[in-house]
């Protein structure tokens, strides 16, 4: 009897070897794959890495094209305004606000009313809501707001 059972022991030892053998070698395959995963997603980090620099440098040049339009735009604005047109006729024919209009050459380093020549036009004081008027524009004050060294001054006063 001592032969048949090392005759199921070896075949036993040989089925676990075979088994253990299967487990090694999907193991080892199992690593690798593993290893070609990792440097596939390490790939991909550089490559989003490389996409955020370009598209940064990108951003900065349309950031200094913007500018160089909109300096552009403000200087027609200025122009339009130097031929004595009122600031609220302006900015009506550029389809926006007086406010958006000084906002516009306030950026582009002009100051609303002065340095052009221009009179503001009466319509516009006061109409861009939170942005105090430059001295320029306030060439009429309400009346009864006199001060005992500034007499009211008033437009077509008979």
């Amino acid at each position: 009897m001592a032969a048949r059972t090392s005759s199921r022991q070896i075949t036993a030892r040989e089925q676990a070897r075979e088994r253990a053998a299967t487990y090694a070698a999907r193991e080892r395959e199992l690593v690798q794959l593993a290893e070609a995963f990792f440097l596939a997603d390490g790939e991909a980090e550089d490559v989003l890495e490389a996409a955020e620099t370009r598209i940064a440098a990108i951003r900065e040049q349309a950031d200094r094209d913007v500018a160089t339009t909109r300096a552009k735009a403000a200087a027609v604005a200025e122009e339009m305004l130097a031929t004595g047109a009122p600031i609220a006729q302006v900015a009506d024919r550029l389809g926006m606000s007086v406010t958006e209009l000084r906002r516009v050459r306030a950026a582009a380093g002009t100051n609303a009313g002065e340095g052009t020549g221009v009179a503001p036009d009466a319509d516009a004081v006061g109409d861009d809501l939170g942005v105090a008027p430059t001295a320029a524009e306030t060439d009429v004050q309400a009346p009864d707001t006199e001060t005992s060294t500034q007499p009211a001054v008033r437009r077509n006063a008979a």
